[in-house]
């Protein structure tokens, strides 16, 4: 499987991340909780426009990562996405 092309650039990934660990800073298992599950991380922001005239409209972006993917030391996914939105109301 082929991997989509880069959107962001190296300093641009790193920009992001410091700002996602800012926000949201990496928590560690402890007792019985799996160790896999703090290895996720997601920001996603959007924006929504619905005038009255029945036009409801809404984009979305976002990042995803994945640290020690496949339970493989080093390994990261990491990930961008969007969606555009388009319904009509009556």
């Amino acid at each position: 499987m082929t991997q989509p092309p880069d959107v962001l650039t190296e300093a641009e990934r790193r920009t992001l991340e410091a700002v996602c660990d800012a926000l949201l800073p990496a928590m560690e298992a402890a007792g019985d909780e799996s160790p896999a599950l703090f290895r996720l991380g997601a920001l996603e922001l959007g924006v929504r426009y619905w005038p009255a005239s029945g036009v409801d409209i809404a984009a979305s972006a976002g990042f995803t990562w994945v640290r020690n993917e496949g339970h493989v030391e080093s390994a990261t996914k990491r990930e961008p996405f969007g969606a555009l939105t388009l319904r009509l109301t009556r």
